[in-house]
């Protein structure tokens, strides 16, 4: 990871993204087992869809367009 503005991450929407895919144990387990087993290509979609589900949920604001996906796949993956 390069620079940060939240916490480590690219910015609040990535940081709040990643939280709501880690924050619950068998939420994560299904993350890191779909970012471990599948390229980004094919796992980012996938956590798209568990992050909106919890946003919607939540409704805490978190702006899709601005989270940067690749930088919450490569955690997972590398087990960060």
């Amino acid at each position: 990871m390069g620079e940060t503005d939240y916490n480590g991450w690219a910015n609040w929407d990535t940081w709040n993204a990643n939280l709501h895919l880690t924050n619950d144990y068998d939420t994560y387990k299904d993350v890191m087992h779909v970012c471990r087993m599948h390229e980004a290509e094919q796992a980012i979609p996938f956590l798209k869809e568990i992050a909106q589900h919890y946003t919607r949920v939540i409704r805490d604001g978190v702006e899709f367009p601005k989270v940067d996906w690749q930088e919450i796949y490569d955690t997972v993956r590398s087990g960060d």
